[in-house]
């Protein structure tokens, strides 16, 4: 059986590429990365678009440009004749049902972003397996949901709670503007190719005093309606966390009766917002037994991932644990020292210099 998880080289963003079954054809993608993503995944040839290729489900996770630029680029694409089994993206017209009827009238004043138009041009199947609703998880302590997708993927949302649908709601324009999806914006423009990114820093790490940093959990707005979710297959799981909140998973998997003495077993934590100490907590990583962990990002913006969220995962448990990063960054220097992995107890996998961006883990 084939479960593979690969990394696509979207600069400072997310491109996932899921593949399964008995001869890995099935298909599933998670987000675009950026403006020019699209072409350095065609490049790669990782994506076959022709005519016959089938994705069960493409998803946007939200509208993080480092995300959803790259789908608009896909969506716009000729090529790309594939067969889309379901979209899955909250736009505006799926709050319908997470906030009442007199907010809906007050903030409706963005129907047609971008991905919107694109979407109903393509006439895809959109959040169907949602009833065409908001896709988020279950109030309070209800289950949470968990769909089968054709060659038997399951897929269990863990983001965004109905508030972080609603603070998203709130501002709506401000978000579209700054994701570069108004309609009266014109498509965003390509972004010059970033280029050797400086190092500051690289020394080898104190992992005490890392750890002894006071928490500070992420409360970004956009970030806050991220569709996580878990997928299971033949057994393995991998988490994808998207750029939710810490503390949203955390709880997700604590409503699924997983806790510090019952840890969910994970094969691979595809590492929220790309290794931002901000969504990498020692309480989400209390509730998971993982040694497998994959960081994508050329940490071109925010210098990604955080040092502190590397020590936390470092120190997450005794065993040894591998971290996949789809770039090499001049400042993970100090993480790649030979000593100083062995000291403790864990290894860094890096992709070769000619494939830079692109990086397969075989789950």
């Amino acid at each position: 059986m084939t479960f593979r998880l690969t990394l696509l080289p979207a600069r400072e963003g997310d491109c996932l590429l899921v593949t399964y079954g008995p001869a890995g054809e099935h298909r599933m993608l998670v987000d675009g990365g950026r403006t020019g993503t699209w072409k350095d995944v065609k490049k790669k040839q990782l994506l076959e678009v022709g005519q016959g290729t089938r994705f069960e489900a493409i998803v946007v996770t939200h509208i993080d440009r480092d995300h959803i630029e790259g789908m608009l680029k896909l969506c716009a694409d000729d090529d790309f004749r594939a067969e889309v089994g379901d979209f899955w993206f909250n736009a505006y017209k799926h709050l319908d049902g997470v906030a009442s009827d007199d907010e809906i009238e007050e903030f409706g004043v963005a129907q047609g972003e971008q991905l919107s138009t694109a979407l109903a041009d393509r006439a895809w199947s959109w959040n169907a397996r949602f009833g065409g609703k908001a896709i988020r998880i279950p109030d309070g302590d209800d289950p949470l949901e968990t769909l089968v997708l054709a060659g038997c993927l399951r897929v269990t949302l863990l983001s965004p709670t109905r508030h972080g649908l609603r603070s998203l709601m709130g501002d709506w324009d401000k978000w579209l503007i700054e994701a570069g999806l108004k309609p009266e914006q014109g498509e965003p423009p390509d972004e010059p190719e970033v280029q050797e990114i400086e190092s500051f820093g690289g020394g080898i790490p104190d992992l005490d005093s890392l750890c002894a940093q006071p928490e500070d959990n992420d409360d970004g707005v956009p970030n806050g309606s991220s569709i996580a979710f878990l997928l299971q297959y033949d057994g393995k799981t991998i988490l994808c966390g998207a750029d939710a909140h810490p503390d949203v998973l955390e709880q997700a998997l604590r409503r699924m009766s997983y806790s510090e003495t019952n840890p969910l077993r994970l094969h691979l934590m595809k590492v929220p917002h790309h290794g931002s100490g901000r969504n990498v907590t020692a309480g989400l990583l209390s509730v998971v037994d993982c040694t497998r962990f994959a960081i994508s990002t050329n940490g071109s913006h925010h210098e990604h991932p955080d040092d502190v969220a590397l020590a936390r995962i470092v120190r997450s448990s005794d065993r040894l644990k591998t971290i996949y990063f789809n770039y090499d960054q001049p400042r993970l220097a100090g993480w790649k020292d030979e000593t100083f992995m062995a000291d403790n107890n864990f290894r860094c996998v890096f992709p070769q210099p000619a494939d830079q961006g692109c990086l397969s883990i075989e789950i």
